[in-house]
């Protein structure tokens, strides 16, 4: 219970008290923290002093054994276990700097029952991205403003236990409000054909305008994700990014934060690459369709190639070019 395990764990708040900032590290025990047995039980305030005894202390430890697990956990897991220090972010995906600095006060944007709400701006463009739920998991829609500097979470829905039907129904009608540049969602498993309903349901509300001129997005594609160990891994990597860039800003959606927080890092899978998820019992659906929402934007991804050729043909470049 006491393993320092990263600057997120009760025990480090515990033991930040006696330090009395969050963030320093105390070599030597901290004489201006007391704790006086004779003030218990009479309503006075009660300090904490804390105290930092590395493994290497020990006098009774060989001094090979020691380095013997420093080369086999590595310099951050020895620090954790064996240094008594709490290394920042130990196991977590997204740094907490970066999860702090993402959050914001957004015009037009707020939280209402759970759910983030706002109202599209004309000529804005938006990108959605879903993942699929329904006993144990939840469905999540999130929509993305990539029309503004840092790019807006603007909207996010999630509810559990709906039918199929009903749940793409319930897409389709977001989809028809924001008129989405790209729609971009899970089609691992059933996915495959949620998405053909899910556009069959998009057709039949959203009106197609003209594809002549500069009508471009038409009934919005529904594109599917396929998630494994590499490409989950991929598009992690790019939400990582953004937030470590700065470009991404949202409100302080409790759920989307805590599945944020606990996003770790899990055992290396064939392919070397460590498998990335919520703790076991836990979701992190709102991190996955975020995420989606950010790899569908142009300044998370590059935009399909059809538009990019689009976009050069007017520039005046050639066709090839």
């Amino acid at each position: 219970a006491s393993s320092p395990y990263g600057r997120r764990s009760a025990y480090y708040r515990l033991y930040a008290k006696g330090v009395g900032s969050l963030g320093e590290e105390p070599k030597e025990p901290n004489p201006s923290a007391s704790c006086d047995p004779s003030l218990l039980g009479k309503g006075a305030e009660i300090t904490y002093q804390s105290f930092c005894c590395p493994t290497s202390d020990n006098p009774y430890l060989v001094h090979a054994f020691l380095e013997a697990q420093r080369e086999e956990l590595g310099e951050s897991m020895y620090a954790q276990e064996f240094g008594a220090q709490f290394v920042d972010d130990f196991g977590a995906v997204f740094r907490e700097d970066d999860i702090d600095a993402g959050i914001a006060d957004l015009p037009g944007v707020t939280l209402q029952d759970g759910q983030v709400v706002s109202e599209p701006v004309a000529g804005h463009l938006y990108t959605l991205g879903l993942d699929w739920g329904r006993k144990v998991d939840y469905t999540v829609v999130a929509v993305v403003d990539a029309s503004v500097k840092p790019t807006r979470l603007v909207y996010l829905q999630r509810w559990q236990g709906t039918g199929w039907e009903t749940q793409a129904r319930e897409v389709a009608a977001i989809c028809a409000r924001f008129q989405p540049w790209r729609i971009l969602a899970d089609g691992n498993s059933i996915g495959d054909p949620l998405a053909e309903t899910l556009q069959t349901e998009i057709r039949n509300l959203t009106p197609t305008p003209s594809l002549e001129g500069k009508g471009l997005r038409g009934v919005p594609t529904v594109e599917r994700f396929t998630f494994g160990v590499e490409s989950k891994g991929k598009l992690i990597d790019r939400l990582t990014l953004g937030l470590s860039a700065r470009a991404l800003q949202y409100p302080a959606h409790r759920v989307l934060l805590s599945e944020l927080r606990g996003f770790e890092y899990g055992t290396a899978g064939a392919s070397g690459r460590a498998k990335m998820g919520a703790k076991s019992g836990a979701h992190d659906d709102t991190v996955i369709a975020l995420a989606l929402a950010w790899w569908a934007a142009p300044e998370g991804q590059p935009p399909p190639m059809r538009e990019r050729i689009l976009l050069g043909s007017q520039l005046g470049l050639e066709r090839r070019r």
